[in-house]
């Protein structure tokens, strides 16, 4: 059941459900409909996207989209672009080993070698 709203929508990575089968965006929303719905069980569960509708998602970064703002999928697609080796880092993670990647050949290009390395020995 969780593939097909997955599926429904692909920006989506994950939801949180109250015991009576109602998703929600947010856990907070979740936990609160429990508590008003007087639910016997108020446990909520979280989803997360399965891995294998991830790796099936195609992603052309576009420099204009923020990290932040990616999908896991998108995130790990750029990692794997960038040759960032990924596990299960959480998006958060992900945003800083890009960034951190990007930024190193930014670096490398920056520096110039001093007059001193330049002189004959």
């Amino acid at each position: 059941m969780n593939k097909e709203i997955f599926k429904a929508n692909p920006s989506l990575n994950e939801y949180f459900e109250t015991s009576d089968g109602k998703k929600f965006y947010t856990e907070n929303a979740a936990q609160n409909h429990a508590k008003v719905k007087a639910l016997k069980d108020r446990t909520v569960n979280h989803v997360e996207r399965p891995e294998e509708l991830e790796e099936k998602v195609v992603v052309a970064h576009s420099p204009e989209k923020k990290l932040s703002k990616m999908t896991k999928a998108e995130l790990k697609a750029l990692a794997a672009e960038l040759g960032i080796e990924v596990t299960d880092e959480t998006n958060a993670e992900l945003v800083v080993l890009i960034e951190t990647a990007q930024a190193e050949p930014a670096q490398n290009e920056s520096q110039t070698p001093s007059e001193e390395d330049n002189t004959p020995a």
